[in-house]
């Protein structure tokens, strides 16, 4: 297969990524401690664009969902053998993800909701009488519990989409709504803890630093973890792309290291707390295409 086909260029789906022979740099060991030894049951994803925050939610629901084969050659599955008699146990997982809704009316959020928690309610055999409320949610994280044995795994992308969507927006009712939906959701998370084994969501944007969620009572209800951020770095793409940066030099009649200092000068990298400097991945992946 040529190098070039195997750049992980839109790729969002880990099953597909590993199935289909891309390229995947092993992020996994990072992901690790968030799984069982977290100081809290609720991981807040908030990277910026480009750096794999729909890939990593991907990659949790194939492992919680007990995919082993997807993960062979990988550092979890290494660490996952230290869990003995309980490694590739699966758990039920509630997937939502906000990006495939648009959210323009003060009604589409709770369209969302429904259409979101509906297809496993009828799988776990909830019935719900009212349109969203709390009691819902819990209901379905219980009825999971109860059906599987195992507390289900939450994993919510860009949770934040309708509120960060309309913040700016001349519509202050319809942001004070979604604002309130948010909150009233994931406070249930909140007081509900002792129902689901973790909750992982990503962000649409830098929310902690926006004013309106400065609030005590807002705050409560986003005790969440940032986790390490997933770019590539420096030392990933020479071990890991050996072949893609021969051929690419090559045409630019470069050699390798002139090459990948024009990469950072075309890119630019990004210098994240103590990790090296780092390229966006989808950034880069589209460089190296060409």
């Amino acid at each position: 297969m040529d190098s070039n086909t195997r750049l992980p260029i839109g790729i969002t789906d880990f099953a597909q990524l590993r199935s289909e022979g891309y390229i995947y740099v092993d992020k996994t060991e990072a992901l690790w401690p968030m799984l069982y030894d977290a100081p809290a049951k609720r991981q807040y994803i908030m990277n910026p664009s480009g750096f794999g925050k729909t890939l990593t939610l991907s990659l949790l629901k194939s492992y919680f969902e007990g995919r082993r084969e997807l993960f062979q050659g990988l550092r979890m599955e290494q660490l996952e053998a230290s869990r003995d008699d309980k490694a590739w146990t699966p758990r039920p997982v509630l997937h939502m993800d906000f990006n495939q809704h648009v959210f323009q009316e003060p009604e589409d959020y709770t369209r969302f909701l429904n259409n979101a928690l509906f297809p496993y309610e009828k799988e776990y055999g909830v019935e719900h009488l009212e349109e969203f409320a709390p009691g819902r949610l819990v209901d379905l994280l219980v009825a999971m519990h109860d059906k599987t044995g195992h507390r289900p795994a939450i994993l919510i992308d860009s949770f934040d989409k309708p509120v960060a969507e309309t913040f700016r927006g001349p519509d202050k009712a319809l942001f004070r709504h979604y604002g309130n939906m948010q909150k009233t959701f994931y406070g249930t998370l909140s007081r509900y803890e002792r129902s689901y084994h973790l909750a992982v969501l990503t962000t649409v944007a830098d929310v902690p630093k926006r004013d309106s969620w400065n609030s005590g009572e807002t705050k409560r209800h986003l005790e969440f973890t940032a986790l390490p951020r997933f770019g590539i770095t420096l030392g990933e793409l020479e071990t890991h792309f050996p072949e893609v940066l021969q051929r690419r030099a090559e045409l630019q009649s470069q050699s390798v290291p002139e090459f990948i200092e024009a990469l950072r000068g075309e890119l630019g990298c990004y210098y994240l707390d103590k990790e090296p400097p780092t390229f966006c991945a989808a950034e880069l992946f589209a460089s190296l295409r060409g």
